[in-house]
């Protein structure tokens, strides 16, 4: 029987932690409130289910935030209690 060749992550042509990254905008209250084509417990638990899976799978997890000084607040505190709890790689960018 024959072995598989080793796989090198960074050059791979399927997803791995070191070719990929979570990038999920900073979700607010505000704007959570705002949807109405699903159901907000819905879209929430989605977006937390996601940021748990990066840190299961150990992916950089990016988090764009746009106009926290301008009163549009912090992100919802589930995924704010998600992202707090990653170890390595994590990145906040601060954008505008």
């Amino acid at each position: 029987m024959e072995r598989e060749p080793i796989r090198y992550p960074a050059s791979d042509h399927l997803l791995t932690p070191q070719n990929v990254a979570l990038v999920v905008i900073n979700y607010r209250p505000s704007q959570v409130q705002t949807v109405a084509t699903m159901n907000r417990g819905l879209l929430v638990n989605n977006i937390v289910s996601a940021t748990r899976m990066a840190k299961r799978f150990k992916l950089p997890v990016v988090s764009p935030t746009v106009n926290v000084a301008d009163g549009q607040g912090p992100t919802i505190p589930e995924r704010k209690a998600e992202l707090s709890s990653i170890s390595g790689k994590f990145y906040l960018a601060k954008l505008g």
